[in-house]
């Protein structure tokens, strides 16, 4: 199979969808769809599916404690749902922000340098590129040339075995070099520069794992 390979972009033209902003419209009045009792979710990016001319939005859990205990199928945190392409909704309910520090905790130097108030993302496009370029790795990959920051079995086992197959996955080295150009993250980047893998059985396309170094 061959793969597609999309790249993040200050540039609206030609893009796909874009990672960080707001949700899309048609998550406008489904905060019961995505937020959980005691857990927010923040939205990650969205992206067009060209075999169905629908679109694929990823939401992160705002708790980093539950993206880690949660991080593999079946229990994986990670949201990803299919709906109608629209564009960007007015409401920043779903805006990932920095998890706050819990009552009484100690901050680290670094932490003291967060502001609150600032979005985890700044709102940049996801853009296709004809071929992959060799000194940038991509930010999103749709076929089989996959890395995996850690290739051990146990991670897909039980995706397979439901009858799951790896579809895609999104790296966070490939927030570079425009991170290094613009502010593009403010804080810590929500999978720690790790990656998420994305499977898909017939029409359902849903986030399998995730991994960091």
């Amino acid at each position: 199979m061959s793969s597609a390979y999309y790249y993040l972009t200050e540039d609206e033209k030609d893009s796909v969808g874009w990672l960080g902003g707001n949700a899309p419209v048609w998550f406008d009045g489904k905060r019961d769809l995505v937020d959980e009792p005691g857990c927010h979710y923040g939205f990650y990016c969205t992206f067009q599916l060209k075999e169905t001319g629908r679109s694929l939005s990823i939401f992160l859990p705002e708790s980093f404690d539950r993206l880690l205990d949660d991080n593999i199928y079946p229990n994986c945190s990670i949201k990803a749902f299919a709906h109608p392409t629209q564009e960007e909704s007015a409401n920043d309910h779903f805006r990932l922000m920095p998890e706050k520090p819990k009552a009484g905790e100690r901050l680290t130097g670094y932490q003291k340098r967060f502001d609150y108030s600032r979005p985890v993302l700044k709102k940049v496009f996801i853009a296709p590129c004809a071929e992959k370029p060799e000194d940038d790795a991509a930010f999103l990959t749709i076929g089989d040339d996959i890395f995996y920051v850690q290739n051990e079995n146990y991670y897909r086992e039980a995706l397979i075995k439901d009858g799951y197959e790896i579809w895609g996955y999104i790296n966070e080295d490939g927030y570079y070099p425009l991170a290094r150009e613009t502010e593009l993250i403010h804080g810590n980047m929500p999978l720690s520069f790790g990656a998420m893998y994305l499977y898909k059985k017939g029409g359902e396309i849903i986030a399998g794992y995730w991994q960091y170094s």
